[in-house]
């Protein structure tokens, strides 16, 4: 076995890639999923105050498109937590502030998103950050584009979802 030198920045990658996908290959099933995300909350409740009270999860009737959304957990604030709730407070406060993006929304009451496909792999569904008054913006990987070989993907994209070619392409820059 060959050992490596890991860095914070290497390590952070790692635990954000089994977090947010779990099927890379470490954590597939769901049981070591759950409790994967459970220990790394704990973990960090450990370092900077709370404490895991509900286990993670899965909620199928989450409000979005993103399955690791679909996983929660509940931390507790409590005697050893920071005034003001530390990390934890400032990750809730950039929750509260992405969700406020502006939305459109199209003649049959969906949210307007703009996807596109890469590399033949389905591999996230991941909302972007979006500047004030911009197009909403849902990444997807596509498995494969059988149905319309010789069509771009994302004029095939663009039609399915509704929008104009220039709406398209503004929220593709926010991705690109």
């Amino acid at each position: 076995m060959t050992s490596l030198m890991i860095t914070t920045g290497m390590l952070a990658s790692i635990v954000s890639e089994i977090l947010t996908n779990p099927f890379s290959g470490e954590v597939e099933e769901q049981e070591t999923f759950e409790r994967f995300f459970t220990d790394v909350a704990q973990i960090v409740c450990d370092y900077c105050g709370g404490e895991v009270t509900t286990p993670a999860g899965y909620i199928p009737e989450a409000d979005s498109m993103d399955w690791a959304t679909h996983y929660r957990l509940e931390v507790q604030l409590n005697g050893s937590s920071p005034q003001g709730g530390g990390l934890w407070a400032k990750v809730a406060a950039s929750v509260t502030e992405k969700t406020a993006v502006p939305t459109r929304t199209l003649l049959n009451e969906t949210t307007q998103v703009v996807v596109f496909a890469s590399e033949g792999v389905t591999r996230s569904v991941a909302v972007r950050d979006i500047p004030e008054g911009g197009v909403p913006c849902v990444v997807v990987d596509y498995d494969d584009m059988r149905e319309h070989p010789h069509q771009d993907v994302g004029d095939f994209e663009r039609e399915r979802i509704g929008c104009t070619r220039d709406e398209f392409d503004l929220a593709a820059s926010y991705i690109w």
